[in-house]
C-alpha cells in the first residue's frame, strides 16, 4: 500500500503536469495572437484559437509528464523493506576461485626446431616522440626501430614460416593491450609466423 509520503509525491508530479498543461495553453495563445498580428494583418477564427491552445497545453503536459515518470513512481530513495537475509550460503562469482580465475592464453603449437625472432616492445616515455620506433630487433635488443624490420628480420632466418617464432619481450613501458604490441601481433598474423612470450619460447626450447 502507498506510504504518505509517495501518494504526496504523486500529487506533486500531477500538479506539474496540469503546469505544463497551463504553460502550453499560454504559450500557444500568445502564438495565435502573435500570428494574428504579424502574419494575417486579423483575426483568425475563434475556433481555430481555441484547438491551438489545447493541443499547445496538451503537448506541453505530455513532456512534463515523460520527463517526470520515465525513472518509475517510486520514492527515489532507494530503500526497500526486505532485511537482505536468507537462509542459504550466497555464493559470488567473486569467491569462487574456479571462475575468479584469469584463462591462460594457449600458447602456438611450434617445431622443435623453431627459429625466433627477437623482438623488444616499447611504449609510452620510452619511444622518441613523433616516430613509431616502438620495436627492438635481436637478442640482446638493437636500436629502436618501426615494424618494417620484421619481414626483412622473419626473410633472414632462411627457414619456412613455419619454423619462425616472434618471440617479443615487452619493455616496462608496455603490455599486451597498448597499441604497439596489438600491431606486432596483427604484422606476425599477416606474414604467417607464430608469437609468443620469449621466455615461453626459451622455456619450451629446453626440453
Amino acid at each position: 500500500m502507498p506510504t504518505q509520503e509517495q501518494i504526496a509525491q504523486f500529487v506533486q508530479k500531477l500538479l506539474m503536469i496540469a503546469g505544463g498543461f497551463a504553460a502550453g495553453y499560454l504559450a500557444a495563445w500568445l502564438a495565435c495572437v502573435g500570428f494574428d498580428k504579424t502574419v494575417i494583418k486579423g483575426k483568425s477564427p475563434d475556433g481555430l484559437h481555441k484547438w491551438a491552445r489545447r493541443i499547445g497545453g496538451v503537448l506541453v503536459a505530455l513532456v512534463v509528464a515523460f520527463f517526470i515518470f520515465r525513472g518509475g513512481t517510486g520514492t527515489g530513495d532507494g530503500t526497500g523493506t526486505g532485511d537482505g537475509t536468507g537462509s542459504g550460503q550466497a555464493t559470488s562469482p567473486s569467491t569462487n576461485p574456479a571462475a575468479a580465475a584469469p584463462s591462460t592464453p594457449k600458447l602456438p603449437e611450434v617445431a622443435v626446431d623453431a627459429v625466433p625472432v627477437p623482438v623488444t616492445v616499447y611504449a609510452g616515455a620510452a619511444v622518441e616522440r613523433g616516430t613509431e620506433k616502438f620495436f627492438a630487433f635481436g637478442d640482446p635488443p638493437g636500436a629502436k626501430t618501426d615494424l618494417s624490420g620484421l619481414a626483412t628480420a622473419v626473410r633472414a632466418t632462411g627457414q619456412d614460416k613455419s619454423k619462425v617464432v616472434v618471440a617479443y619481450t615487452l619493455d616496462g613501458t608496455a603490455a599486451t593491450t597498448t597499441t604497439a604490441f596489438l600491431v606486432l601481433q596483427d604484422e606476425a598474423k599477416r606474414l604467417g609466423v607464430a608469437i609468443m612470450p620469449k621466455a615461453d619460447f626459451d622455456r619450451l626450447r629446453r626440453k
